[in-house]
């Protein structure tokens, strides 16, 4: 058998003990040696002692505190003004910090990835007690530590006050790490920032001239790019412009007759309640058998599971999961289904209508009885979709939506909505000008 055992850098544990915060994990430092922050002298004499509390990485579903004890060190220099100070453990964790090193790194990527609200709802899941603050404080003191030269920038604007105050955002698109925050989105402050990092080569950013001047001028070296999105963005205004600039020819425009539409299956209410019910008790005959195997008795299992032992018996002996069968029962509707199948096929008439007429012939029952074989009845017939007639096209808005979406996102009512619209001449030619563009930038498929 494997020990493992707790290790603490340039520290070495004297004790662990359980209590109701977590385990307190007792260490000290095997330095023998201080070294003034003052003066940077040398010296072994040794003041007195005390304890320093830090967080350190979780234990499973318990959160470890190191109980350190620090010693203070006398300054043996006549002239320095410091009499006394602490000692320092850099492997372990920094001067006035709570944490480790090590939590501190994991903190700081829970912050980086999802933010200060959720990041400390997280931390606390994580047996990690730190505040949306402490973590919010932790990346703005570390993020300089671990950034490198950025050679791939993203460069985008950000809004203090909507449509009032905007900055800029600078993005490692490499790492996808935030940079830097700047007060504005003047080409001279980008072309500053930019003069201070020459290791850039390319730059991605929207069509805004004042970026186009400030890497210009700040980052020659640099090549300026598009990103996609904007692109995309871009071709969405222009799809828009040629829409409306076309929308006469659209209106006075004739779609071709459409052709029978294939029937849609639809799912009764009925059907998918069957089909929730068959998935919920097959997962529970599934999970009967594991138990049944482990040596779990039916009392047991029916307890465990909070079924009636009639349902664990069934499932129990059971060799293959038992289907339940199809009972046909009889209807006081029964001696009327001729008549009602012959006026659903001859002529148009409602529910309320059947069920007035076969109470007149001595029907007894309820109208909801007849209007739930109404509602079967339409679903078994085939469905008919008829082309729009003229002048009531949609909107500008659902046109321009349908011509620049993926055809895979669209549903079978928006596809041969679509399919309408592409009968018209313009909108044909610009749904292909537009998707073979879509195409280009999304695939890289030049």
């Amino acid at each position: 058998m494997v020990e493992y055992k707790l290790e603490v850098p340039a520290c070495s544990v004297l004790s662990m003990q359980q209590t109701s915060r977590g385990v307190d994990v007792v260490v000290k430092s095997q330095s023998m040696v201080g070294h003034c922050p003052t003066c940077g002298t040398e010296t072994q004499r040794i003041h007195s002692y005390y304890e320093r509390q830090v967080l350190d990485l979780p234990l499973g579903t318990l959160a470890v505190w190191l109980r350190i004890r620090v010693k203070r060190f006398r300054c043996l220099e006549s002239t320095c003004k410091r009499r006394t100070f602490a000692e320092t453990i850099p492997k372990l964790t920094e001067r006035y910090s709570r944490y480790t090193k090590r939590l501190a790194e994991v903190i700081w990527h829970v912050g980086q990835i999802i933010g200060g609200r959720p990041g400390s709802r997280l931390a606390h899941k994580l047996q990690i007690p730190v505040s949306r603050h402490r973590i919010l404080r932790l990346l703005r003191r570390l993020y300089t530590a671990v950034t490198k030269p950025v050679r791939i920038l993203g460069i985008d604007d950000w809004a203090r006050k909507r449509g009032q105050t905007y900055g800029t955002i600078l993005v490692d698109l490499e790492d996808h790490r935030f940079v830097d925050l700047l007060p504005n989105r003047d080409a001279e402050t980008v072309a500053n920032w930019l003069q201070h990092h020459p290791t850039i080569e390319v730059v991605a950013r929207d069509r805004s001239t004042e970026y186009a001047n400030g890497i210009a001028s700040g980052a020659p070296q640099a090549q300026q790019i598009a990103d996609r999105w904007h692109l995309l963005k871009n071709l969405t205004e222009m799809a828009q412009r040629a829409l409306r600039e076309a929308w006469t020819q659209v209106g006075a425009a004739q779609p071709a007759p459409d052709a029978q539409r294939s029937p849609l299956p639809r799912a009764s209410g009925d059907e998918t309640a069957r089909q929730l019910s068959c998935e919920r008790r097959l997962k529970q005959y599934g999970v009967i058998q594991q138990l049944k195997h482990k040596g779990y008795g039916q009392r047991r299992i029916a307890r465990l599971l909070g079924l009636s032992r009639g349902t664990v018996r069934r499932f129990y002996n059971a060799d293959e999961f038992p289907e339940r069968k199809t009972v046909s029962r009889s209807s006081q509707l029964d001696a009327y289904l001729d008549y009602l199948n012959t006026q659903m096929s001859t002529r148009k008439v409602t529910a309320k209508q059947l069920w007035r007429e076969i109470i007149e012939q001595g029907y007894t029952g309820s109208y909801s009885q007849v209007s739930r074989w109404v509602t079967g009845f339409n679903r078994q017939q085939p469905r008919t979709r008829i082309a729009l007639p003229t002048g009531r096209l949609p909107g500008r808005d659902t046109c321009l939506q349908l011509l620049i979406a993926k055809p895979e996102s669209l549903t079978d009512d928006e596809l041969y909505l679509l399919g309408v619209l592409r009968r018209i001449p313009v909108l044909d030619q610009l749904y292909t000008l537009v998707q073979d563009f879509v195409c280009m930038i999304r695939q890289r498929d030049v």
